[in-house]
């Protein structure tokens, strides 16, 4: 219940917010006040008959501003709209500067997002003095109850301009466009899915403004550049990503500079603006740009279309289209947020399951070699004096290849903390000279075994870090000899990639893995089950974590009975020849 009480004074706040800047535009007096009577908003035409401030009216009723007759009038008037839900019509005497002022009023119900009636919209009048009232007027029957919108599929917004004194129509028309641009606003701040706001903003002005089209463009405010986001329906020539730099599109830099609509008119756009030739080559003959503004930041402008015939949008249209932008630029940063902390989620999700599965392999795996240490220490400490020289260096042997193991472990821990926080500066690297260099150091470490692994005399040179990548060649030569055939045969390669990476493949002639078993290598701390390959879980996983921190990625293929071939991507070095002999 707390939840939803503080959703729905939330939905009130933003229900005032969006029609404060709209009611400006009119010279009507437009004010909404709460269940309890209080005024929440007055707009200007409102605060300048009374001669206050916004700040004066504010939480006041009006027994506190005109008198204790207007407070018992306007209750039982307010009372009616909130109890029957449907609009009334009353006159009010109200003083103001002394004198006794007679008004017309139509007082509507106030909903919010959830379709609940949240408060009383009133749209006055002056009236002349011969037709003062002193009761209120009786609810007219022919009033239907304003539909709150699904959609804003509706009529075109009249203009305030248009509205005249004695035309309770066009009164009644005003507040339609008002109730259309609030569920419009709503419909935009709906969902949290960034793309789906886009999509809801392209849908919703057309239909509020009764455009033909609408693009959404973004301004990336690093590169300078703007660049189409998204279409209402298609446009000719118009494709998403498809980006301008905004020097070269004054207009446009106008709108986003000066944060003001700006509107464009093919035939009267000079020949040599660079919008000409756009709205010449995409078929539009207006483009009315609207700047998505949140906190002073300009997020990107959104265009309204008209191709079929020359439109100018009237200073009203304008100002709906503007409001409904602007909105729109808030709901898109609460879209991002959450995008950032959903992403932020899954990320402490994911090291949280990372976490558990390193203390299960560090015990696990340390706890092996450590009962062996433990086990032929015992063992030497309490019959010593009596074991043969022969079964004490044996003894000794397992507890130094048991500590040796220990220290592996122990170091590949360390490499892989650091390089989960370290940050390296990227070089270009000799890559035929560190294959080799790690071809050397897996020789050296399995000299008891037999095994050929061949590398070419030249691979291509890419940008990354040497160390990090040496460890990478030793873990998948490694692997190669510890699935590999009997005797392993390993061959080593690379191949140019069009997206300017190289990728960099070992292959070896073991009998392959099933699907399955492809999905869980490089997982964090996973470790096949095969007895006959040894190894600590998490070789393949520092592996991973380096290639995705210089930028490139990793995978396997694999058939069973045909071999597995393991490989990496990385940026290829373009400033220098693609490879070198070592």
């Amino acid at each position: 219940m707390e939840t939803q009480v503080i959703d729905d004074t939330k939905d009130y706040q933003n229900n005032l917010y969006a029609l404060q800047a709209l009611a400006n535009q009119t010279q009507r007096i437009i004010f909404v006040k709460n269940k309890e009577g209080r005024f929440t908003l007055m707009n200007q035409a409102g605060t300048r008959l009374l001669g206050l401030t916004q700040e004066e009216v504010i939480g006041k009723t009006e027994a506190d501003l005109f008198g204790p007759m207007a407070g018992i009038e306007s209750w039982e008037s307010d009372h009616q709209v909130l109890v029957a839900g449907r609009p009334v019509t009353v006159a009010i005497n109200w003083q103001i500067h002394g004198q006794e002022k007679t008004l017309e009023i139509v007082k509507h119900p106030f909903q919010g997002q959830s379709g609940q009636i949240q408060g009383i919209l009133g749209i006055g009048h002056i009236l002349a003095s011969d037709a003062a009232v002193k009761k209120p007027m009786p609810a007219r029957a022919e009033q239907p109850r304003p539909a709150r919108p699904v959609t804003t599929k509706s009529a075109p917004a009249a203009a305030p301009e248009q509205i005249t004194t004695d035309n309770h129509d066009n009164i009644l028309s005003l507040n339609r466009t008002l109730l259309t641009l609030q569920s419009a606003i709503v419909a935009v701040s709906a969902s949290l899915d960034h793309q789906h706001v886009i999509d809801t903003l392209l849908w919703e002005m057309v239909h509020l403004i009764q455009a033909e089209n609408c693009i959404a463009f973004t301004w990336n405010q690093e590169s300078n550049n703007i660049s189409f986001r998204d279409t209402y329906k298609e446009l000719a020539q118009i494709q998403p990503d498809l980006a301008y730099s905004l020097h070269s599109l004054p207009l446009f830099r106008r709108a986003i500079i000066d944060r003001i609509p700006v509107q464009l008119i093919a035939e009267e756009l000079q020949p040599t603006l660079r919008e000409h030739e756009l709205l010449h080559t995409s078929g539009m003959q207006t483009l009315l740009l609207l700047p998505m503004v949140y906190h002073e930041q300009v997020l990107g402008l959104i265009g309204l279309v008209e191709t079929r015939k020359k439109r100018v949008f009237s200073d009203w249209e304008v100002s709906l289209a503007q409001m409904l932008a602007s909105q729109a630029a808030s709901s898109i940063v609460n879209a991002q947020l959450y995008e950032e902390i959903d992403e932020a989620n899954r990320a402490l999700q994911f090291s949280n399951q990372e976490l558990d599965a390193f203390a299960h392999t560090v015990a696990h795996d340390l706890k092996s070699p450590l009962g062996l240490v433990i086990g032929f220490a015992d063992m030497l400490l309490t019959g010593v004096d009596n074991m043969p020289q022969e079964e004490r260096a044996e003894y000794l042997e397992i507890i130094s290849g048991s500590s040796k193991k220990m220290a592996e472990i122990i170091n590949a821990l360390l490499l892989l903390s650091t390089v989960r926080k370290a940050d390296v500066q990227k070089t270009m690297v000799n890559m035929t000279a560190c294959c080799r260099e790690a071809r050397h150091q897996i020789e050296l470490q399995y000299k008891d075994r037999e095994f050929e692994i061949i590398v070419p005399e030249t691979l291509p040179l890419c940008w990354g870090y040497a160390d990090w990548i040496m460890e990478v060649w030793t873990n998948y030569l490694s692997n190669g000899i510890k699935y590999g055939g009997h005797p392993a045969r390993i061959e080593v390669g690379a191949t140019l990639q069009e997206d300017g990476m190289v990728r960099y493949w070992v292959r070896d002639n073991g009998q392959g893995l099933t699907p399955e078993q492809q999905a869980k290598l490089f997982s964090p701390f996973t470790r096949l089950n095969q007895v006959s390959v040894a190894g600590h879980g998490l070789g393949l996983s520092i592996v991973r974590r380096i290639v995705e921190k210089l930028d490139g990625q990793v995978g396997i293929e694999s058939e069973l009975g045909q071999g597995s071939t393991f490989y990496f991507t990385l940026p290829r070095s373009s400033a220098f020849s693609p490879s070198i002999n070592p």
